[in-house]
């Protein structure tokens, strides 16, 4: 039993594991909806014989684009092809979600149906470079039944959340969910919208917390204290890159990702302007070593093709996280205390970097932006 718990790991450990990681995240979303879209086209109008029309046009379309959708993943490569196309089906989700009437589901699933038709042997091939020889059949077993594991419960709460709500409503709700979990599944994307729904929960209350409310530094005070914070950011991000480019980036952005949080929450037990002063310093420290390399590792992981369209979906899929950053942190602050908001930061901060640490690994850096499939 130890050999299969050491050869999972290694498997785990390797592209496979985030893959099979991503598939669950996509796949826990995914289910509390699918064991349900009949239900979702008779609410829409649909009738019983339309139900069974929008099932035989998915299978029909996703028939189409697999004679040639092989050689497609080949000449452009598997890695780039599944990251266009996880961003084409991402957007999909939002015409179920908006649907008027059953003839949008209709749309819907042929769109998807397409998609997926070309993006399955991309991914299937994907899967394939990623599994070790020597452990081939359980590497297939693992990517075949974790991501279902991970999603068992999907279907229970689905279910749970329409008898409360409704079809319609409940429905729309889940292929919103979908579409974001599908944008969260590109890792260094996700990565980022967790970082700013963390730091948007506290950003607007380290002002109101050391003057007036708690601490009771003067506005002048603070005003140092911001003086210092940003001479800091400055002189040490441009020094960190120096050295991050010489040994690599990844060190540097899970050092970031594990020490601010520390300095995050600890601020709630500032008792005046040199306690306050020092975790801003060192805050602003901890957060100018990921301030380019993360940007660095982003464009390393990023096949040049696509980083327009990437840049793009990067920046679209955190606004909804500042956004709800912002609202929680307000509630928390308001309703719950003065100190929750930091506390929550450093928390979703941390869990971010252990996500970091297993999930990612260095770039491409030395073999250039366009090499490699």
């Amino acid at each position: 039993m130890s050999g299969v718990w050491s050869r999972t790991k290694r498997i785990l450990r390797g592209n496979l594991g985030v893959l099979i990681l991503t598939t669950g995240l996509w796949n826990i979303a995914g289910s509390l909806a699918d064991p349900y879209f009949a239900l979702y086209v008779l609410a829409l109008g649909g009738s019983y014989f339309e139900v069974g029309l929008t099932s035989a046009v998915g299978n029909l379309f996703m028939l189409m684009p697999l004679v040639f959708a092989g050689s497609l993943a080949d000449v452009i490569g598997r890695k780039r092809l599944v990251v266009f196309l996880g961003f084409l089906l991402s957007s999909i989700y939002i015409i179920f979600s908006q649907a008027p009437s059953w003839e949008f589901l209709l749309l819907g699933t042929a769109l998807n149906a397409l998609i997926h038709g070309f993006r399955e042997p991309a991914f299937a091939s994907l899967v394939a470079d990623s599994t070790p020889p020597e452990d081939r059949a359980l590497a297939i077993a693992l990517w075949q039944r974790i991501p279902q594991a991970i999603s068992l419960a999907s279907p229970v709460v689905g279910g749970v959340v329409i008898d409360r709500l409704g079809v319609v409503t409940a429905m729309r709700g889940f292929y919103v969910i979908t579409c974001f979990t599908c944008i969260a599944s590109l890792i260094l994307i996700g990565i980022n919208a967790a970082l700013h729904l963390a730091l948007m929960t506290s950003d607007s209350y380290w002002v109101i917390y050391a003057t007036d409310d708690v601490v009771g530094l003067t506005a002048s005070q603070w005003g140092l204290v911001t003086l210092v914070q940003d001479i800091i950011l400055i002189v040490c991000t441009i020094l960190f890159s120096v050295v991050a480019d010489r040994y690599g980036n990844f060190r540097f952005v899970l050092a970031s990702l594990l020490l601010t949080p520390v300095t995050i929450a600890l601020f709630p037990f500032s008792q005046g302007f040199t306690h306050v002063l020092f975790l801003r310093s060192a805050y602003s420290l901890a957060t100018s070593l990921r301030t380019a390399t993360f940007s660095a590792m982003f464009i390393d992981n990023s096949p040049r093709e696509f980083r327009g369209r990437l840049n793009a979906l990067q920046r679209f899929a955190s606004r909804p996280m500042v956004v709800s950053g912002s609202l929680l942190g307000g509630y928390l602050y308001q309703t719950l205390s003065k100190p929750a908001p930091f506390f929550v930061n450093a928390l979703v901060m941390s869990a971010t970097g252990l996500a970091f640490f297993v999930l990612m690994k260095e770039g491409r850096r030395k073999a250039g932006p366009d090499r490699g499939r």
